[in-house]
């Protein structure tokens, strides 16, 4: 880069090269509009390689979650069964697997007890 390669100029050019000082500013203009146009590819690749490992772990990556799903699923240990509640216990308490008295032997409070209840506790 430093070194004079007038001789490799053919000799109807050599007027037209410019001087040493010259040069040196012409190479560091150069530079420097290179160094951003050099940036912006530089990062361009780095986005580029990203893009491509994305694109080949993807399908992988998805592979490996289900492969965790499935074992998740198929570690758990499976609920209790439940007996389903047959209609006639609903409709019918007093059939053999009737609900609980508490829930349906309650008597509704009466309007006056919740009157008196409220003036005399006073």
């Amino acid at each position: 880069m430093g070194e004079d390669r007038t001789d490799a100029w053919p000799s109807w050019l050599r007027p037209l090269r410019p001087e040493r000082p010259r040069r040196r500013r012409l190479r560091a203009g150069i530079v420097a509009e290179a160094r951003d146009e050099l940036g912006r590819r530089e990062r361009q690749a780095v986005l580029d390689v990203a893009s491509e490992w994305t694109r080949r772990i993807l399908p992988l990556a998805a592979a490996v979650t289900l492969a965790f799903g499935w074992a998740a699923v198929r570690g758990a240990p499976e609920p209790p069964a439940t007996e389903p509640i047959a209609a006639e216990r609903l409709v019918d308490p007093d059939s053999a697997g009737a609900l609980p008295g508490i829930l349906v032997n309650r008597p509704e409070p009466s309007t006056d007890r919740v009157l008196q209840s409220v003036v005399y506790e006073r």
